[in-house]
């Protein structure tokens, strides 16, 4: 009579998967834990009504608001705000997106209420803003909200917005506008840019 034996890949198949279920280093069942800390920004509600926000190079968190820009040290706010009388202020209070270029600087866009189409830059060393004009010849009727700002990699940034998109060449300072031409099957598919990539 012949002896029955298991065969050794068998074996080993039932081995791994016993062993396999015991050496989950995790419970499926743990709930995580989170520490959640709330803290108010500057100026009320508006200054609460924090649209982007970005962390630096430094550490330090950057809070674009409906009243002001917002760097956060981990203890205390330091807010800059637009001032008529300075022209290295903040081009409008509201600011709807931050973009952390590669070299350092901040890139801001402002909320509906700003019907100028500009965007600032802001040098945290020096602490001063610089605005560029992205659409200074676009139509009364057209509305150039930046709905984007990236940086490509040869440091131009590069704005997505509700009528086309525009490249800034750092070099020149000079926009170039992109937008659809319905007889250039080439050009922007639509004049509505709302994200860059």
């Amino acid at each position: 009579m012949k002896s029955k034996r298991i065969p050794l890949c068998l074996v080993f198949a039932i081995s791994f998967l016993v062993l396999g279920h015991c050496g989950y280093s995790q419970d499926n069942l743990m709930t995580p834990s989170f520490l959640f800390e709330k803290f108010e920004l500057p100026k009320g509600h508006l200054g609460n009504s924090v649209q982007t926000m970005v962390q630096d190079t430094y550490g330090f968190m950057w809070f674009a608001s409906k009243n002001g820009l917002h760097r956060w040290d981990g203890h205390q706010f330091k807010s800059y705000f637009h001032d008529p009388t300075n022209p290295n202020s903040l081009s409008a209070n509201y600011i709807e997106h931050i973009y952390l270029a590669n070299d350092g600087t901040l890139w801001l866009s402002f909320g509906f209420d700003v019907k100028k189409e500009i965007i600032d830059r802001f040098d945290i060393a020096t602490e001063t803003f610089s605005h560029f004009d992205y659409a200074p010849e676009i139509p009364n009727d057209q509305d150039a909200f930046v709905a984007s700002i990236l940086e490509d990699n040869q440091g131009n940034i590069w704005v997505g917005t509700h009528y086309g998109a525009y490249q800034l060449n750092i070099k020149t300072r000079k926009f170039k506008q992109y937008l659809h031409q319905p007889d250039n099957p080439t050009s922007l598919s639509h004049n509505f840019c709302r994200t860059v990539f």
